[in-house]
């Protein structure tokens, strides 16, 4: 659910983010890392920036962790098959 953040007080906004993380995104034109005391300090100091990526590499990650999905779901019953047909259990 989308809540933007002026319609939040801060203590909300605390008790929030020790239960769920919030996740940000700037976008920008210059390197993101040159940017990360900037941010913080707009937004609030006392919650720190635990994780700090590029567009890019946030799809490549998002494409691979959907690959190894995929190949978990194929493999591992098609392993047990296999290990089950070369132990001549077959019901």
């Amino acid at each position: 659910m989308y809540v933007p953040v002026g319609q939040v007080t801060d203590g909300i906004t605390r008790l929030g983010n020790g239960v769920l993380s919030t996740n940000w995104v700037v976008r920008t034109a210059m390197d993101p890392a040159s940017l990360v005391i900037a941010v913080q300090r707009e937004f609030w100091p006392w919650i720190p920036i635990a994780g700090l990526q590029s567009a890019h590499h946030a799809a490549v990650v998002a494409e691979t962790i959907d690959a190894e999905f995929q190949y978990a779901v194929v493999d591992y019953p098609g392993g047990i098959a296999l290990l089950l047909a070369a132990s001549g259990f077959t019901g």
